[in-house]
């Protein structure tokens, strides 16, 4: 709980002082893109998250999110956050993972958050915005208590000319 609290508090003051994020623990980074990279709506991208599995340590599953705003706190809320889901994947790690059933693709798609969503959503128009690329994690090493989770946050520019 004091670990959420920390993160929670790490990303709103990042955010607040207009810094880059960049979250993750000693394993469980996303290599590609980098920090401060521009993607225009529809443009593929590269894409790499080097996982926390290593030596005693066991990767599972990992969500990739592209947060147009970042989560203020981890509460229930109708607003938590805002954005696009990519998808859930895994990676090859023994004995975690023999075989990947679901690895990433190398390249993702920046999606047109400008187009409508169907229904009553209507997208918005946004220019040189920054956004967040998500990755949480599931691991384990050891006896606990459920997975633990990993965040790992790479900062993009969306819809931008220049890096």
């Amino acid at each position: 709980m004091q670990l959420l609290r920390l993160l929670s508090s790490l990303l709103v003051l990042s955010t607040t002082l207009s810094l880059p994020v960049s979250v993750s623990a000693v394993n469980g980074e996303i290599t590609s893109p980098t920090n401060g990279t521009a993607v225009m709506p529809g443009e593929s991208f590269d894409f790499k998250y080097d996982g926390m599995a290593d030596y005693s340590v066991s990767g599972y599953n990992y969500s990739v999110w592209l947060f147009t705003s970042l989560p203020e706190s981890f509460s229930p809320s109708e607003t938590f956050g805002a954005g696009y889901y990519f998808g859930r994947y895994d990676y090859a790690n023994y004995p975690g993972v023999p075989y990947a059933s679901h690895p990433a693709p190398a390249q993702l798609v920046m999606p047109n958050l400008d187009a409508r969503f169907g229904g009553f959503g209507i997208g918005k128009s946004a220019s040189n915005a920054l956004v967040y690329l998500a990755v949480i994690e599931e691991w384990a090493s050891g006896s606990t208590f459920g997975f633990q989770m990993n965040l790992a946050l790479t900062q993009l520019i969306y819809n931008g000319t220049s890096s």
